[in-house]
């Protein structure tokens, strides 16, 4: 017997230095390859990290206190945390990815975003960006599937996206900076549009701009939201069709009681950029892409 609790205690002992020694391995490798992703990706700059983890059994990477200096810019910008839920090793393929920035903070704007933020009535030294982001990529099948984008700060409320493309035709090889704007053109202009969605939710920045808007013109909140109504119907002909009345219906909605605002495409049929630019009327345009406001 003692023996055999000998043989476990050193069959664990073994276990847990090879988890570790797995451990530290994966976390060493996950921080060079985050700074590999971002060269690939043409953002060039000096990356530094705290501390990072790497999940042994889910892969998830964490990466804590970032610091992020780019040629362009040298105003750093900060990181609390980046979470890359499915860490691919080495990956050059876009692939299916889900990651999440959070407590994003940066230098950049001076004085004049200072000033610009208090203008707005925004604390500029406690702006703290989170973003999360979910996508799968099929280049097989050329599609794009962007179905979580989602954008918060505190003081300014929260915009989710999700857009959905076929016919997306990206480069197999890299392409230089010169050529990546033509590039993107042609790739936008081959793409069709399968659906999207955007919703601002808890609207914060539109209730400080109407109390801003109140106060700087002396008025009360009311007396803004229906000089904004006001303005809205002043747009109106009344020839309008049922779709253009809809959507300004549901703008005064929001305007009135700013709790949410979604958009919403869902289009009978997928569509490219270049076909809707050559729709003329409003109407076909809405019909086209199948949109769709509610607040």
């Amino acid at each position: 017997m003692k023996k055999v609790a000998a043989s476990i205690v050193v069959l664990v002992v073994l276990l847990g230095c090879a988890i570790a020694g797995g451990q530290w391995y994966l976390n060493q490798r996950a921080e060079k390859e985050l700074a590999k992703g971002l060269e690939k990706a043409g953002i060039l700059g000096d990356v530094q990290c705290d501390k990072v983890s790497v999940n042994l059994f889910t892969g998830a990477a964490h990466f804590h206190g970032l610091k992020f200096i780019t040629a362009k810019s040298p105003e750093p910008i900060f990181m609390d945390e980046v979470v890359v839920h499915t860490f691919r090793w080495g990956a050059s393929d876009p692939g299916k990815q889900h990651f999440e920035l959070i407590g994003m903070k940066s230098e950049a704007g001076g004085a004049e975003y200072i000033a610009r933020a208090r203008a707005a009535g925004l604390a500029p030294e406690a702006l703290s960006w989170n973003l999360e982001c979910a996508y799968d990529y099929a280049r097989d099948k050329k599609t794009l599937d962007i179905n979580t984008l989602r954008i918060t700060e505190d003081q300014m409320g929260t915009l989710e996206m999700d857009f959905h493309f076929s016919n997306l035709n990206l480069p197999e090889e890299k392409v230089s900076r010169l050529q990546a704007y033509m590039t993107a053109l042609k790739v936008l202009s081959e793409a069709k549009v399968v659906g999207a969605s955007l919703t601002y939710k808890d609207p914060k920045l539109l209730v400080l701009a109407m109390e801003q808007t109140a106060k700087e013109r002396g008025m009360t909140i009311a007396e803004v939201k229906a000089e904004m109504i006001e303005t809205l119907d002043a747009q109106m002909t009344g020839n309008e069709s049922p779709a253009v009345k809809a959507i300004t219906d549901e703008l005064k909605k929001f305007v009135n009681d700013p709790e949410s605002l979604t958009i919403r495409l869902s289009p009978p049929e997928p569509f490219g950029m270049l076909e809707m630019q050559a729709v003329t009327t409003v109407d076909d345009k809405l019909r086209i892409a199948g949109v769709e406001v509610n607040a």
